[in-house]
């Protein structure tokens, strides 16, 4: 029993130094966070998936577009086409798999005006991720390598997944004007206004002119030439404004909703270029995904 009293003192002791220790365990940071997402085996496997998939499913896609004799329509390359994927995960509440396909770009893309994308895009989906430290730097990283591609003669595709890209990182980072900038890009590339004028009722947003950005919302979405989506989209946007629930702001809801929004306006394009790759994109995001 002298024993086990002996004992006593130093089990008090033990299980303090333990609750002490598990306790003062400091949290993850952002970077150490990203590496274990990068080493998990949900990442691991994607990254296997669609590294040997993605380029079985493109050369498909560009031998049917020259078979068809599709007039116009240039070759889809994998890494605008890992861009473009990239761009829909990040879009579509799946963040992990756009760091993972952002990742398989950058074996394919390495001119400055290609990494200054792969930095922007790879911002977009680490804010969906809720890492803005590691966002910003990427952003940061973007603009150091930034190279005006606005101003410079580039294949149609690079130009589009640049103002889908650009458009929605500058939502993300509420720099309004950017983002306005890029989809009048969009905009003349694909023929809609919708994401322009969702900028406007994200600065309305963000101003906190609540009835106003009502109004906006509601005007567009009774646009009876709106496709379905779109339409869908801009009534949860309505729906979530009129609750009041005070996320109708948030840091993600928004920018999330434009970028989905964006994209459907290369969906519904009236050039068939964009018909096709657009779809191409979807359909190889249904397989991918898991």
């Amino acid at each position: 029993m002298d024993a086990y009293r002996k004992l006593i003192p130093l089990l008090v002791v033990l299980a303090i130094f333990l609750a002490a220790t598990g306790c003062s365990r400091k949290p993850l940071t952002e970077a150490e966070q990203y590496t274990e997402l990068r080493d998990s085996f949900k990442y691991r496997t994607y990254l296997t998936l669609s590294r040997e998939g993605l380029p079985l499913a493109l050369s498909a896609y560009n031998e049917r577009i020259v078979a068809e004799g599709i007039v116009g329509e240039e070759k889809l390359e994998e890494g605008v086409a890992r861009m473009l994927l990239a761009f829909v995960w990040a879009t579509s509440l799946k963040p992990d798999l756009a760091l993972a396909e952002i990742e398989l770009a950058s074996e394919e893309l390495q001119s400055p005006d290609e990494r200054f994308l792969l930095h922007s895009l790879r911002a977009i989906a680490l804010y969906e991720k809720g890492w803005p430290g590691l966002a910003r730097e990427e952003s940061a990283a973007g603009e150091a390598v930034y190279t005006d591609i606005r101003d410079r003669q580039k294949a149609r595709m690079f130009k589009l997944t640049s103002y889908l890209v650009m458009g929605s990182l500058s939502i993300y980072e509420a720099d309004f004007d950017a983002a306005h900038m890029w989809f009048i890009g969009l905009e003349v590339e694909t023929g809609f206004h919708w994401p322009v004028q969702c900028v406007d009722i994200a600065r309305d947003l963000r101003a906190g002119n609540i009835q106003t950005a009502l109004q906006k919302t509601r005007t567009l979405a009774d646009d009876p030439d709106l496709p379905s989506p779109v339409g869908v989209a801009l009534r949860d946007l309505i729906n979530r404004i009129e609750a009041e629930h005070g996320d109708i702001d948030s840091r993600l809801f928004i920018p999330r909703l434009i970028g989905r929004i964006a994209w459907q306006s290369v969906v519904h394009s009236s050039e068939q270029v964009w018909r096709h790759v657009s779809g191409f994109i979807d359909k190889l995001a249904g397989k991918l995904e898991f």
